[in-house]
């Protein structure tokens, strides 16, 4: 697959390992979900050799999750293998922070009681800076992505990106999207609509404006995490110290409003997931979550008629 970019032609798939680019210190997250039980597995690389990272992270991401998945998958009934999802996340650290908004995600699916999800699988490729561009010419990224046929992806560019770098965040969406079509035309693609900069005003309804421009492009949904954020201005502080990145709070609600978007069920229905948040502040932001989303589908019902 070639994508172009400013008259340029890009990398192909079967060029890419050639391909490397400055990477910094990073968190690797990936969970592997059995049918009956939870094994959840997070590798964190720290400063090692480039070959033992690579061959580590290989055994992590695709043979031995793959073993699992053979194992698992053959124990599953015919309409308990219908259920199977698996969903990849392709961001930054807006997607790592606080355990992850995968990982939340996660968590959340596993306490539910709707029997709807028996088997999933759910991986991150999220690594602190990096842009779509970034991660198409990542090995590592397009390793995980070959790995598996993506059932759901969710695509995050760097906060700033769709205003600052527009052209640079259409192009390689598109080139994303063409490639995740072509593996498995029928996945769900996501997009991730940040939040703002903490003193930026208006700037998450900025970005929701690119992210809703580009949906239409490529047939995919707006998660619009930031006019989530918005919406609860005053209310509760969901940013981390340095007024861009989220706290836990705003990590676990993002990943609320995904569990709604996603699946189209009641947050609020789960159990309480977090170890570290309290049981009535999970329940508050759950409620929250809920209630966007509800006043959201309304919104766009009323527009449709």
């Amino acid at each position: 697959m070639i994508c172009t970019f400013n008259g340029t032609h890009l990398l192909s798939l079967s060029h890419l390992t050639h391909a490397r680019v400055s990477k910094p210190k990073g968190h690797y997250q990936l969970l592997i979900m059995p049918f009956y039980d939870q094994l959840t597995l997070s590798l964190f690389l720290k400063s090692t050799s480039e070959v033992l990272k690579k061959t580590i992270k290989l055994l992590l991401q695709s043979v031995i999750p793959s073993i699992i998945v053979f194992m698992g998958f053959d124990a599953l009934t015919t309409s308990q293998k219908d259920n199977v999802v698996n969903i990849l996340f392709i961001g930054n650290s807006y997607t790592y922070e606080n355990d992850g908004v995968d990982q939340h995600l996660n968590a959340l699916l596993n306490s539910s009681s709707d029997g709807k999800v028996i088997y999933r699988y759910v991986a991150s490729a999220a690594e602190g800076k990096y842009h779509l561009m970034t991660h198409w010419y990542d090995d590592e990224t397009r390793d995980l992505f070959s790995s598996r046929r993506w059932d759901k992806v969710v695509m995050q560019e760097y906060n700033s990106g769709p205003l600052k770098t527009t052209e640079e965040f259409n192009i390689f969406a598109k080139c994303w999207e063409r490639l995740i079509k072509k593996t498995n035309e029928d996945t769900e693609i996501y997009l991730f609509s940040t939040w703002k900069y903490s003193k930026s005003k208006g700037m998450e309804d900025r970005l929701y404006s690119a992210y809703d421009e580009l949906s239409s492009s490529i047939n995919a949904e707006v998660v619009p995490v930031g006019h989530l954020w918005k919406s609860l201005e005053g209310k509760i502080n969901l940013y981390d110290e340095d007024g861009a990145h989220p706290n836990r709070k705003g990590t676990f609600l993002t990943a609320c409003l995904f569990y709604e978007q996603m699946f189209g069920d009641d947050v609020t229905k789960t159990k309480n997931t977090d170890e570290i948040l309290s049981r009535s502040m999970q329940s508050k932001l759950k409620k929250w979550a809920h209630d966007f989303n509800e006043s959201a589908r309304v919104v766009s019902a009323q527009s449709e008629n």
